[in-house]
């Protein structure tokens, strides 16, 4: 009787553990997304600050935020 108790008790943890670990890595995938996304928006950011650059014909201004855009551009993975 105890020893089947015992085995009810571990069949339901291998299943919570089961279940715990798919979320996990759902929840490991979402944050992979979530920083690909906020890289993406960091480039946009920057490309903003070279079309404000070139309408203002600041060359200065305008090679700043071109290496700005190379440089954030960098960071962004291979695979989008």
């Amino acid at each position: 009787m105890v020893t089947k108790a015992v085995g009810l008790a571990l069949d339901e943890s291998e299943a919570s553990l089961k279940s715990i670990t798919k979320s996990v890595k759902k929840a490991k995938s979402s944050i992979n997304k979530l920083k690909k996304v906020k890289q993406i928006i960091t480039i946009a950011a920057a490309a903003v600050g070279l079309g404000a650059a070139i309408v203002s014909k600041d060359p200065g201004s305008i090679a700043k935020n071109a290496k700005l855009v190379l440089d954030t551009a960098k960071i962004l993975p291979t695979e989008v």
